[in-house]
């Protein structure tokens, strides 16, 4: 289905049209930009203007699919699914897609453009054979999600680990996290290390758990390519993807990916010492990471939607989930 498809009006809808945006058009990419940049109340334009293009244009899992909602010619709301891929433990790659960045001027608000457009993009993906929708939406939006056939898998488990000097900006620590990450000479860079990443088999999902689909194409775009700064500290077996960012009053040391088999006392060790280095008041990373303690308690809630086929139990990293 293209942005030229004939049958994208919606006949009745107070001259509200739909359509796939032509994500190779300037002129829609700009108009999406600007619809997020309104309506998210962006306030960094230059940064989550290059955020928003890495995702949705420059993703090594294909390009999103946005679905955009006009009034007069002008857009008023967008829909993006950014592309995903899972693999099982066998090795083979489920097609997946996570809603992000939905976005709907002021003035269109509370005319059901949110419905009308998932459902626009549900067929899309359908009709590419994606397997399922997954996100990790607010409060708010949950009962909108079910009431959309989305189902909630619960809080993604998070594992953490708190440092003395950090304890007082805990409590102002239960707040959104900035995007952007806070500089740090910790590490490498991650550009420096993606040979290393490329190298590192990955581990196979736990179980019967689906895992992120790593490549080299992979490693490079999520931890290089954007504009939220990565680093990587070798360990004995593998390696830690971190970045270090604020939370409220809290720094924030974010163990996004763990790559390969690492040693867990290097692991460990590794972690300690990136808390010290980065001055970061608490570690965050999935469960099972050394040196994290596990708890249900803090992370977001994952909901799933299934297009062609039910997704199983998901092995989740921060660096899957986090709101980037």
């Amino acid at each position: 289905m293209g942005a030229t498809d004939s049958d994208l009006g919606d006949p009745g809808s107070d001259e509200i049209v739909l359509r796939r945006l032509d994500l190779d058009s300037p002129g829609d990419v700009a108009g999406a930009i600007a619809v997020c940049a309104e309506a998210l109340n962006w306030q960094n334009p230059e940064f989550d203007r290059a955020l928003f293009e890495w995702k949705h244009l420059a993703n090594a899992n294909g390009r999103s699919i946005i679905v955009g909602a006009e009034q007069d010619g002008r857009l008023v709301a967008v829909r993006p699914f950014m592309r995903w891929r899972f693999c099982e433990g066998d090795g083979t790659v489920v097609e997946a897609v996570r809603a992000v960045d939905t976005a709907t001027l002021p003035e269109a608000q509370g005319r059901g453009l949110f419905r009308r457009a998932t459902e626009r993009a549900l067929q899309i993906a359908r009709d590419e054979s994606v397997g399922f929708v997954f996100n990790t939406p607010n409060e708010r939006s949950g009962p909108g999600y079910r009431s959309m056939g989305w189902v909630s898998s619960g809080p993604v488990p998070i594992a953490v680990r708190t440092t003395l000097r950090g304890v007082p900006a805990l409590p102002g620590a239960r707040t959104a996290a900035d995007k952007a990450s806070l500089p740090t000479d910790a590490g490498v860079g991650a550009g420096d290390a993606l040979d290393l990443l490329a190298a590192t088999p990955e581990r196979s999902p736990r179980g019967q758990r689906w895992r992120t689909r790593w490549t080299t194409e992979m490693h490079r775009w999520r931890w290089v390519d954007g504009p939220i700064d990565y680093r990587v500290q070798p360990v004995d077996g593998g390696a830690v993807v971190f970045r270090l960012r604020r939370r409220g009053r809290a720094r924030e040391l974010v163990v996004a990916h763990v790559s390969g088999e690492p040693d867990a006392v290097s692991t460990r060790r590794a972690i300690g010492q990136l808390l010290r280095a980065t001055g970061a008041s608490h570690a965050i990373g999935a469960p099972g990471t050394p040196g994290l303690l596990s708890t249900s308690r803090i992370g977001p809630t994952l909901m799933t939607r299934t297009v062609t086929r039910s997704p199983v139990r998901l092995d989740l990293e921060v660096g899957d989930i986090e709101l980037f």
